[in-house]
C-alpha cells in the first residue's frame, strides 16, 4: 500500500540527518600560502608595506593581518610570523629616496645658488641649480672637470656642493686668455683670471677646487683619472667644443654625465656637438636640455635603450645648426625664425626626483 506524501519519510532528508554538522563560519582573514594558488599568495604575501601604504595614501582601509595585534581571530596563535621586517624596510627606501642621495639634497642646492647668485658671469638660476644638482648626485665614481671658468660662477656653485659632502675638489681649467677670441662678444675683454680668484675666495671655496690656469688640450695630456661629470664651457667653436669632448671622453666611467653650455645661443659648437656627438650616439642614454644646456648619460653598455627618445630631441635642436654654421650670427628675419625653432625644444627647470629616476635607472 502506498503512502501518502505527508506520510512517507523523504530520501534526501534522512540522508542529510546522517552527516556531520556544518562547520561554523571561519573569518574572512586570508593567510599566505592558501588554496590553489599557494605561490602567488606566499609572492604577494612579502609585498606588505607596499600595499599598505598604497591604501593609506588612497585612503582605503586595509584588511588586517593574520599576524597583527589587532587580530582576534582564531587563526592569530596558528599564524607563523615570517622574518620581513628588513625586506619591508628595503622596499620602502627604494621606494624613498635612492641609495647615495643625500638627505639635505634641497639645501644643499640652495646654498650652492646663493653662492653661484653672488658671483660674476652668466649662468641662470635653474642651471645653476641643475649643475648641484649633478654634481651632488651623479652615479659613479671619479673626478668632476671644468672646462672654462671664466669669472667662476659655476665654478662655484660645484665647488660649494663638494665642499659639502667632500667629493671633490673640482678640477677646473681655463686659460683665462685675453682676448677671448673663441667667444662671440668677449673678444676685447680683459684677462678674467682676478675675477675668478677673486670669486672662490668670496664664496669660501678656494680649497674645494684644482685650479690649472692652461688649455684643455694641455691638460689632457697628462690627465689619467676617471671622471663623473665632464662639464664643457670652454671654447664655444665647433672645432674647440668637439676636441675637448674628444679629448677626456675616454675617461668617463659609466653613467657619467657630460653637460655642454650654450647649447640655445647663437654658438655653433655647443649645439652642433650636443646634437652629432652625444643625441646621436647610442654610447648615451637619458639625454635633455635644462635652460642652455644640453647634457647625456653616458651609458655605452645600454644606451641604445634610449635612442627614440634621443632622436626626438635632436629633431628639434637639430633646427637650429643652420642659423649658427661657419660662426655666423642670425640678425633680423632669420633671428625670429632661429628664435621660433629654440622655443620649441624642451628646456625646463628639471625635477630633481624624475631626473633621479631617469639617470639612476636600469
Amino acid at each position: 500500500m502506498r503512502l501518502r506524501g505527508a506520510q512517507r519519510p523523504a530520501r534526501g532528508r534522512s540522508r542529510r540527518s546522517a552527516r556531520p554538522a556544518a562547520r561554523p563560519a571561519r573569518h574572512r582573514v586570508c593567510r599566505a600560502g592558501c588554496g590553489r594558488h599557494r605561490s602567488r599568495a606566499q609572492l604577494f604575501h612579502r609585498l606588505p608595506a607596499v600595499v599598505a601604504a598604497d591604501r593609506l595614501v588612497q585612503g582605503r582601509p586595509a584588511r588586517v593581518h593574520a599576524g597583527t595585534a589587532q587580530h582576534r581571530g582564531p587563526e592569530r596563535a596558528r599564524h607563523r610570523r615570517r622574518p620581513h621586517g628588513r625586506v619591508r624596510q628595503v622596499l620602502l627606501t627604494a621606494i624613498g629616496h635612492p641609495p647615495s642621495v643625500p638627505a639635505d639634497l634641497g639645501a644643499a642646492i640652495d646654498e650652492a645658488w646663493a653662492r653661484v647668485l653672488a658671483a660674476p658671469g652668466f649662468l641662470t638660476e635653474r642651471e645653476a641649480r641643475f649643475l648641484a644638482l649633478v654634481a651632488a648626485c651623479v652615479p659613479g665614481q671619479g673626478t668632476i672637470l671644468e672646462i672654462g671658468s671664466y669669472k667662476g660662477k659655476s665654478t662655484v656653485g660645484l665647488a660649494s656642493i663638494v665642499q659639502r659632502y667632500g667629493s671633490g675638489p673640482v678640477v677646473a681649467v681655463d686659460p683665462h686668455s685675453a682676448p677671448a677670441v673663441t667667444d662671440f662678444g668677449h673678444g676685447s675683454q680683459q684677462s678674467s683670471w682676478d675675477d675668478f680668484r677673486a670669486s672662490l675666495r668670496a664664496a669660501g671655496v678656494e680649497g674645494s677646487v684644482e685650479v690649472h690656469r692652461a688649455y684643455s688640450r694641455d691638460l689632457a695630456k697628462g690627465w689619467d683619472r676617471p671622471i663623473r661629470f665632464l662639464w664643457i664651457d670652454g671654447d664655444h667653436t665647433y672645432r674647440g667644443a668637439k676636441q675637448d669632448l674628444e679629448l677626456f671622453r675616454r675617461h668617463l666611467v659609466p653613467h657619467a654625465i657630460v653637460a655642454l653650455h650654450d647649447v640655445l645661443h647663437a654658438f655653433e659648437g655647443p649645439i652642433r656637438v650636443f646634437v652629432d656627438e652625444l643625441l646621436e650616439s647610442d654610447q648615451f642614454g637619458p639625454a635633455g636640455v635644462c635652460g642652455s644646456i644640453g647634457w647625456a648619460q653616458y651609458r655605452p653598455v645600454d644606451g641604445g635603450q634610449w635612442r627614440a627618445q634621443r632622436r626626438a630631441l635632436a629633431r628639434k635642436a637639430t633646427r637650429l645648426i643652420p642659423f649658427v654654421r661657419d660662426g655666423r650670427q642670425p640678425t633680423g628675419l632669420a633671428k625670429l625664425r632661429y628664435k621660433f625653432w629654440r622655443g620649441l625644444v624642451p628646456h625646463d627647470a628639471v625635477k630633481p626626483d624624475e631626473w633621479l629616476q631617469m639617470v639612476r635607472g636600469a
